[in-house]
């Protein structure tokens, strides 16, 4: 079987105003299309573009146009455009576009006697319906005429994209309004002796109970800065701890963090802040963690 349905041959001044609207008709009704390798150019030679076409697809079309016959093809590469076979079977199909039979008579009559499909009666997708029904008989048959239309006009994509749309609206309740990372923990929590309320965790950080932000997003105008959080910090034995104040406005949770110094305990703080932020070094964050557990092993075996 080969790679794909059709490839298509055209001179490249009319890639733009027919080949492309063609190509796009055909794929949108499933056919697997290879055409700009075959895009000719003045020096080309059309039989061997013609070949290289057909080895890897199982039809070529060819755009017959005023500038396809302007180009200095060689008399017998036009009579044999559309008389190549594989056994009995043709494979070339021609379309004349923006061509009269006495034009392309006039450069090959053997051309001229093929049957074509011509663009003066015909738009792009009803060229590419009939082209779909030699191509693939099977999909023709198999496919509602009214839903292959559908695909080519692009009533189907649009109603693809309105589902997904529906279905990004389901979905936000489960993403962070404020980046779109993923809900990661849904639970119910206590806020009252005789009350609870769901607590909402998302990825990146945020947190919230009910409506009440605890945790804003990095990406939220409402996340602090680290000089705006109020910090306490406080020594115990060799230690020094720095956590942020209780009751603080803004609120922001931290884990209390600690240091051999004042400095290092609110430098500490600082980096987990930083992870929040999205702003930290995981290499940096592991020798800070290893010399933390450290001091923390330390005091214990002081106490």
């Amino acid at each position: 079987m080969k790679q794909w349905d059709v490839f298509i041959s055209h001179a490249s001044e009319d890639k733009e105003a027919f080949v492309e609207p063609l190509v796009i008709a055909l794929r949108s009704v499933g056919l697997q299309v290879w055409y700009d390798k075959f895009t000719l150019k003045l020096g080309d030679s059309l039989s061997q573009s013609i070949d290289l076409g057909l080895v890897q697809s199982e039809y070529g079309i060819v755009v017959i146009s005023p500038a396809f016959l302007s180009k200095p093809w060689p008399a017998y590469e036009l009579a044999g455009l559309v008389t190549r076979e594989i056994g009995a079977r043709k494979v070339i199909l021609p379309i004349w576009h923006h061509v009269t039979r006495d034009d392309v008579l006039n450069r090959s009559p053997t051309l001229a006697d093929k049957l074509a499909v011509n663009t003066a009666h015909s738009s792009p997708k009803d060229i590419a319906m009939q082209i779909l029904q030699v191509v693939r008989p099977d999909l023709y048959a198999g496919t509602d005429r009214a839903a292959l239309i559908a695909r080519m006009d692009g009533t189907a994509l649009r109603n693809i994209e309105a589902e997904l749309e529906n279905m990004r609206d389901e979905l936000r309740e489960f993403l962070c309004p404020d980046c779109g990372a993923p809900l990661t923990e849904s639970m119910e929590v206590p806020v009252t002796d005789d009350d609870s309320d769901n607590l909402r965790s998302f990825e990146c950080g945020r947190r919230q109970i009910g409506s009440d932000i605890t945790d804003p997003c990095p990406s939220s105008p409402s996340f602090p800065k680290f000089d705006a959080i109020p910090i306490q910090t406080y020594r115990n034995a060799n230690l020094w701890s720095a956590l942020v104040a209780p009751g603080a406005v803004p609120r922001f949770w931290l884990n209390p963090s600690a240091g051999r110094t004042e400095e290092e305990a609110i430098a500490s703080l600082k980096e987990q802040y930083d992870r929040r932020a999205k702003k930290y070094d995981k290499d940096r964050w592991r020798r800070e963690q290893a010399m933390i557990d450290g001091y923390e092993s330390q005091r214990d075996q002081e106490d």
